[in-house]
């Protein structure tokens, strides 16, 4: 999920490279429209969708044009473009499941290390 530190930072890096530039008022605005509007978008994605506007216009993006062009990094149809990244729900048994084989290897290197003299 998005933070409010990452989605200002871009917009103040969007900002330096735009013809039409935003205000520091505006800005601030920004950050919490773009929070509202992408806050549910997987990070790292968003970056790159960022990114790719940059590289391509010189103008502040809308939100709605970095949600077209987040749709086209995720190769989505139109209709999913505004889809929020929601990380899965896991039950405390089903995590215990998937940790069990790593606090197992841990518990075996503690040992070997402990029966080194350490």
């Amino acid at each position: 999920m998005l933070n409010r530190a990452m989605v200002s930072t871009k917009i103040a890096e969007l900002n330096i490279n735009a013809t039409n530039r935003k205000t520091l008022d505006e800005m601030k605005v920004l950050t919490d429209l773009w929070l509202e509007d992408l806050g549910g978008l997987n990070p790292d994605l968003f970056l790159e969708a960022v990114k790719l506007h940059r590289q391509r216009s010189q103008f502040f993006p809308s939100t709605a044009e970095i949600l077209k062009t987040y749709g086209e990094i995720t190769n989505r149809p139109k209709e999913f473009n505004q889809i929020e990244y929601r990380p899965e729900r896991v039950s405390k048994e089903e995590l215990v499941k998937i940790l069990k084989p790593y606090r197992d290897k841990r518990k075996a290197i503690k040992d070997l290390l402990g029966g080194m003299g350490s």
